[in-house]
């Protein structure tokens, strides 16, 4: 036998089969595809059809036809026509304002609200393409508020799957409820299923209602959270808005509140400049615990927003930090952020600063010149 299966002739057979094999698999897959597409093209225009059919009789009539809703109950369980059926939507929409396209979208609630029943019980593949299809018909915010459809969102984000909880959040994010991203926020901290940080951000950038109601809310519930859902909401608010720097300095002088926050003020009072915030950074620029190197390092930055003789002062010391990112950024804040000319600054003795300091010259006149 195991002469047998070493015979070159049977594995010269045997990689012939198998490339056949391979072929046929390959060409009945670009068939399967083709007639897919062949299908598709002459779906897509029925459902668009109809759904032009609905906006007429709603428009001109103000009624709907329940037979084609019902009709759509049982349709849109297969994923494969609710894709064709979201693209017919977004196509059917442009001919229409915002305003008129609303009764339609008011019309499909009650029918995703049906699905949902359904949904639940399927796979996260599924589910996660029911919020996905959700965020893009895009309801009406006082109805879409109040269905049952925010609470299949909401437990999403309860689920180990990064896939639901993206999708459910973009779907809560896009419709401009305050008050479903708090819900949110909470289910994220209950079920201790966190988000990174930075989809967070872009989530709530995704939001389209008031950006300063949402901050507002959500930093002032921000003692149930965790850092991790703090953060990005602090990031959220220095993207925009100059109204917390008491908030956020109350956050930057208590030594007992988690690092990242305390960091991430220290960026806000870079964009939103703070007088009481002034000495802070001097005193977090100054600290010589090297375990710490992160706040001197980005005080050393932010300093170059806070002109003045004591500034100098304070970065001229940085610039004998045993740490060279501190070195680096207080050069750079005296250089580039103050325009402080190397004149005054031609006392510093230490080889290491005087070094950071030549590099942080040369490198702006090279960005200088490649700028012009």
């Amino acid at each position: 036998m195991v002469t047998f299966l070493f015979n070159p002739e049977f594995i010269l057979l045997f990689y012939i089969v198998t490339c056949i094999s391979v072929l046929v698999f390959n060409i009945l897959y670009v068939i399967s595809d083709r007639f897919n597409e062949w299908c598709n093209a002459l779906i897509q225009p029925h459902i668009k059809r109809n759904i032009e059919k609905q906006m007429n009789l709603i428009l001109s009539e103000g009624l709907v036809s329940k037979s084609y809703f019902y009709f759509l109950q049982k349709k849109l369980l297969s994923i494969h026509y609710m894709k064709l059926f979201i693209q017919a939507l977004t196509e059917a929409e442009k001919k229409y304002t915002d305003k008129e396209f609303d009764k339609f979208r008011s019309c499909l609630l009650n029918v995703f609200e049906h699905l949902i029943q359904s949904y639940k019980k399927k796979g996260d593949i599924k589910r996660g393409y029911l919020a996905c299809a959700i965020e893009k018909i895009n309801f009406p915010k006082e109805s879409f508020e109040n269905s049952s459809i925010t609470g299949f969102l909401i437990n999403l984000l309860g689920e180990k799957n990064i896939y639901l909880r993206e999708n459910s959040l973009r779907a809560l994010c896009s419709n401009g409820c305050v008050h479903l991203i708090l819900l949110a926020w909470r289910k994220m901290e209950n079920t201790k299923q966190f988000h990174d940080p930075r989809l967070l951000l872009n989530k709530l950038l995704m939001f389209k209602g008031s950006k300063e109601e949402l901050a507002w809310v959500l930093w002032s519930y921000r003692k149930e959270f965790s850092p991790s859902l703090v953060l990005p909401v602090m990031k959220y608010i220095r993207l925009f808005s100059d109204s917390f720097r008491k908030e956020f300095y109350s956050i930057l002088k208590d030594k007992n509140e988690n690092s990242e926050l305390r960091l991430e003020a220290i960026r806000y009072f870079r964009k939103y400049p703070y007088a009481p915030a002034r000495e802070v950074l001097y005193s977090f620029l100054a600290e010589e615990n090297t375990s710490q190197w992160r706040y001197s390092a980005l005080s050393a930055k932010t300093l170059s927003a806070y002109p003045g003789d004591e500034t100098i002062y304070q970065l001229k010391k940085g610039l004998y930090s045993s740490d060279w990112y501190v070195r680096f950024n207080s050069a750079k804040s005296l250089i580039v952020g103050l325009k402080v000319s190397p004149e005054p600054l031609a006392d510093i003795y230490s080889p290491a600063a005087k070094e950071t300091l030549e590099y942080v010259v040369q490198h702006s006149k090279i960005q200088v010149q490649l700028l012009q």
